[in-house]
């Protein structure tokens, strides 16, 4: 990830899944439409507060150095855009 363009854009995505799992995917696109998938997890058994996306948009972002971000890209449920609120 060390050799990554510095203007990529971090995108969230949740939806659920034929048995009712709620699954969220993190990626990365950079400006030359290259795709990571940097986290997918089965968040079912989370709350889906923005505080909680917040932890994991973090922990995400650090791995790959905050500095390699120029914007969070997500639908506008009310929770991904609180936490988009809240880590910006």
């Amino acid at each position: 990830m060390n050799k990554l363009e510095k203007e990529n854009n971090f995108t969230i995505d949740g939806w659920t899944d034929p048995r009712g799992n709620s699954i969220w995917a993190f990626m990365l696109i950079t400006s030359s439409r290259k795709k990571y998938l940097l986290k997918l997890e089965d968040l079912s058994s989370e709350h889906h507060t923005a505080q909680n996306l917040v932890n994991i948009i973090t922990e995400v972002i650090e791995k790959v150095g905050i500095n390699k971000f120029v914007t969070i890209v997500s639908n506008n449920g009310s929770n991904v855009a609180a936490a988009r609120r809240i880590f910006t």
